[in-house]
């Protein structure tokens, strides 16, 4: 009997085993749930948020200006879309900007990697030194380069790309040295855009309805809008943008070269029959007419059929683009014409005009005397003869080439959003931040899941095949006993 009873001991002690696995099994199951729906990082663990750095180069026509921005790891937006702002050191954003640009080393291509060091020099100085190494550096030209034959700007790009690590720690790689296109200039500023306003959704606010940008320049005019709906339509200027793998966007963004306000002036001056020019003030080689001046720039610029029902500077468009109802922000030339003349911000038409024909039909003479008296504040003295046109130039482009009503419309002028001055660097930074992986805080998290993953398999396969086998031993022994009994 003592001997059947220490059998019946053994085989409690094995369902109590059972019993104790089981338990972990459970326990480890409520680990995974947990630490699956978390942001559990070895720096989250610590209650840390070290911030990472990234730093551009925009290599514009007049120069290259280097843009430094910090990334925060952990970042409070809820779509896992990246914080990035830029570096303040001293109450300044770290900025800074090199003259002449970076197409002028056409034919000496050997010294561009010389013409980049005062730059990254800057830019390493105020990056903490244990950072630097993993810091990553992008370099991407504009119109300037694109103008260049193909060989000097073959030349000048491979240049930087394997000599440019002999200067720098930063992180460097080829594909990050490059010329970008207008588009992508484009959508690079529709990124910041909507990004300084909030409109991808943070921790606590749910994503807004996102606004369209024009942007004018010297040479071209860009201009980026979202796709409201799905669009079906074959059409090489709409992008499909992912910010994140839930943040996803079809862009419209083109570039019309030609557009700029200086290209656009050109354009005129050679189409002119008569020497006597309406957009320029009497005394100087023009009429000071500005009702014959702002018609003749208009019927310039108005869209002929291009073949679709939508068309915009004679490019056909996709469905789903109504520039109308959009809110429409403006910058560049836009920014700095309507300034001239105490029309920025929320845009007005009667209030821009009425102020355009104030100055415009004044003569030279009295402009000029005006402006020594402290009248026309904001035109600088290098603008004033070419005003007019830049006005008649903008409001064309504007309501006849992206025909936008006059008084129907949601546009606005700006310098700065939110105290930021816009531009397509930070767009760029945000952009290829989500899709270069840098952060090692979304890596960290991906592995340890992982991890979890596999270690939480592991523990259930071998808790179960441990159950199976005492619960095996249990019952057999169970039997034995039972027989033992009925013999006994």
């Amino acid at each position: 009997m003592a001997d059947l009873e220490g059998k019946l001991d053994r085989s409690m002690n094995y369902l109590k085993l059972a019993l104790f696995f089981g338990t972990i099994l459970i326990f480890s199951s409520c680990i995974f749930i947990f630490l699956s729906n978390s942001n559990f990082t070895p720096e989250t663990a610590l209650g840390s948020s070290r911030e990472k750095y990234g730093v551009i180069c925009d290599a514009g026509s007049s120069g290259t200006r280097i843009f430094v921005y910090k990334i925060a790891e952990n970042s409070e937006n809820s779509q896992n879309l990246a914080k990035i702002d830029t570096l303040v050191r001293n109450g300044k954003p770290v900025v800074r900007k090199v003259s002449p640009g970076l197409s002028s080393f056409g034919n000496h291509p050997e010294k561009v990697v010389e013409y980049f060091e005062p730059l990254l020099t800057f830019a390493e100085a105020n990056i903490p030194l244990e950072q630097i190494e993993e810091t990553p550096l992008f370099i991407f030209a504009t119109a300037g380069m694109r103008l260049l034959p193909e060989g000097q700007k073959s030349a000048i790009i491979e240049n930087l790309q394997k000599n440019l690590q002999t200067i720098t720690k930063f992180r460097i790689k080829a594909e990050n040295i490059r010329i970008i296109d207008g588009s992508w200039e484009g959508i690079y500023s529709w990124i910041s855009v909507n990004y300084i306003l909030g409109n991808f959704g943070t921790k606590n606010e749910a994503a807004k309805k996102t606004v369209g940008m024009i942007d004018m320049g010297g040479a071209s005019v860009q201009i980026a809008v979202e796709i409201e709906g799905e669009n079906k339509e074959k059409n090489e200027n709409v992008f499909e943008i992912n910010l994140s793998p839930i943040i996803k966007f079809q862009i419209f963004s083109a570039t019309f070269l030609g557009f700029g306000a200086n290209q656009g002036l050109e354009k005129y001056e050679k189409s002119l029959l008569s020497p006597i020019d309406p957009c320029s003030p009497e005394e100087t080689k023009g009429s000071g007419e500005w009702t014959k001046c702002v018609e003749k720039v208009r019927n310039s610029v108005r869209n002929e059929k291009c073949g679709a029902e939508k068309c915009l500077l004679n490019l056909k468009t996709p469905k789903g683009i109504d520039l109308a109802e959009m809110e429409m922000f403006g910058f560049s030339e836009y920014w700095y014409t309507t300034r001239n003349f105490g029309s920025h911000g929320t845009y007005n038409y009667t209030n821009f005009v009425k102020n355009i024909n104030e100055y415009c039909t004044e003569s030279w003479e009295e402009i000029k005397r005006k402006k020594q008296n402290g009248g026309f504040e904001n035109i600088e003295q290098s603008r004033m003869e070419t005003n007019c046109f830049k006005a008649a130039w903008t409001i064309a482009v504007l309501h006849d080439g992206f025909e936008i009503d006059e008084e129907n419309n949601r546009f606005q002028s700006v310098l700065e959003i939110n105290g930021e001055e816009m531009q397509w660097a930070l767009g760029a930074m945000i952009y290829h931040t989500r899709n270069s992986g840098i952060l090692a805080a979304e890596k960290s998290l991906e592995t340890n899941r992982f991890m979890i993953t596999c270690s939480y398999i592991l523990i259930c396969t071998f808790s179960f095949l441990l159950a199976f086998w005492l619960f095996r031993e249990y019952y057999t022994k169970r039997r034995k006993i039972s027989s033992y009994r009925l013999v006994v």
